[in-house]
């Protein structure tokens, strides 16, 4: 079974917000193991937009951060999970 990470827990993975939850949603990712987890391609975009719009990082830090998702090797497009 596949479980898909939702834009909340990837950005509290990526430390860009509560601490705490950061930790929780680190410990999600490695307890269930890289062949268990995947992050929907919409999910992508959603990423950023929270990052620039409600984190007010800016765009060039956004997109940085989108690119090592999507080179992560976790992301599949909801017809692939």
């Amino acid at each position: 079974m596949l479980f898909a990470l939702d834009t909340n827990v990837l950005i509290y993975a990526a430390g860009f917000n509560d601490r705490a939850r950061g930790e929780k949603a680190l410990l999600l990712q490695t307890g269930l193991g890289p062949h268990r987890i995947f992050i929907a391609t919409q999910v992508i975009g959603e990423f950023y937009h929270a990052l620039v719009t409600k984190l007010k990082r800016e765009r060039p830090e956004a997109e940085r951060a989108c690119v090592v998702l999507s080179q992560s090797g976790f992301v599949k497009s909801a017809t692939e999970a």
